[in-house]
C-alpha cells in the first residue's frame, strides 16, 4: 500500500445522511468492505453525537433490511414495541402486514407482564428474517475473491 493509500484511508469524511447511505449502498453491492465498514461507522457515529438526524423507526428498519445491518432491524422493532403510541397504518404498509401483527402481538405480551423482555421477544419472533440478514451482513463482511 503507497502512502497516498494510508492518507486516503485516514483522511476523516463528513457527509450527509444521503450520501453516507449512497456510500453503504455502493459499498454493500460491489463488497468493498473496508468502505462499508466506515459508512456503517460514520452514520452510527452521526446518529449518536446528534451530527446527523436519527432515522425514524421504520426507516431504520428499513435501511436493515436493504443494507443488511441486523442490529438496525432489531432497533427498528424494538422502538415500534416500545413506544407509546400505536403503529400506524402507513407504517404498516412500509414494515409489511404480518411483521406489524407481530410488533402488536409482542406490545400486548409487553404491557400484560412487568419484567418483559423486548429485545428477546423481537429476536425470538423475528428469528427468520434475523438469521437471513446475519448471514447477508457476514458475506458483506468478507472482501471478494479475486
Amino acid at each position: 500500500m503507497s502512502s497516498r493509500d494510508n492518507a486516503f484511508d485516514s483522511e476523516k469524511r463528513t457527509y450527509t445522511t444521503e450520501k453516507w447511505l449512497t456510500i453503504l449502498k455502493l459499498s454493500t453491492k460491489f463488497q468493498c468492505v473496508k468502505l462499508r465498514k466506515e459508512a456503517l461507522l460514520s452514520l452510527e457515529s452521526g446518529w449518536s453525537s446528534k451530527s446527523l438526524e436519527f432515522p425514524t423507526p421504520t426507516k431504520l428498519l428499513k435501511m436493515g433490511r436493504s443494507f443488511w445491518v441486523q442490529k438496525w432491524v432489531v432497533s427498528g422493532y424494538m422502538a415500534l414495541v416500545e413506544r407509546e403510541r400505536a403503529i400506524s397504518e402507513g407504517e404498516m404498509l412500509e414494515i409489511g402486514s404480518v411483521e406489524a401483527f407481530r410488533l402488536m402481538r409482542i406490545r400486548e405480551k409487553r404491557k400484560a407482564c412487568v419484567e418483559f423482555n423486548i429485545q428477546r421477544a423481537v429476536r425470538q419472533v423475528f428469528q427468520q428474517e434475523l438469521a437471513r440478514i446475519a448471514a447477508e451482513e457476514k458475506k458483506c463482511e468478507t472482501p471478494r475473491s479475486s
